[in-house]
C-alpha cells in the first residue's frame, strides 16, 4: 500500500484499496461540480426521489439485515431506522425541493 493508498473494509474483511485525494484533486472535482448543469426538472427529481423510497420499502428486511450485519445492532432497531429513513427523509427532501427552483 503506498502513501497515497487507503483500505476500504466491508463488515470485517479488506475489501479493496482506493487511492487518496490529493487537494487539486478535491479542487478539480469541485469545479467539475460547479460547471454542471443538470437536465432534469423538478418534477423528474421528484419522481427519482419517489422511486427510491419506493425500492427501499420493497427492500427493507434486506437493507436492515445488512446494516444488522454490518453495525451489530438488533434487527427490530435496524427495520425502524431503514422504514423511518426511507419514509421520512425521501418524502421530507421531496416536499423541500417540490417549492425550491433549482438550476436546470
Amino acid at each position: 500500500m503506498t502513501e497515497r493508498e487507503i483500505s476500504v473494509y466491508a463488515i470485517v474483511r479488506c475489501g479493496g484499496r482506493q487511492e487518496k485525494a490529493s487537494v487539486d484533486d478535491v479542487r478539480r472535482a469541485f469545479r467539475i461540480a460547479k460547471q454542471y448543469k443538470s437536465k432534469l426538472t423538478r418534477h423528474d427529481r421528484y419522481r427519482i426521489l419517489m422511486k427510491a423510497g419506493d425500492l427501499i420499502a420493497a427492500k427493507k428486511d434486506e437493507i436492515a439485515r445488512l446494516i444488522t450485519l454490518e453495525s451489530g445492532l438488533c434487527i427490530k432497531d435496524t427495520l425502524y431506522e431503514v422504514g423511518r429513513k426511507g419514509d421520512n427523509s425521501l418524502r421530507m427532501i421531496m416536499n423541500r425541493t417540490r417549492g425550491l427552483r433549482l438550476k436546470s
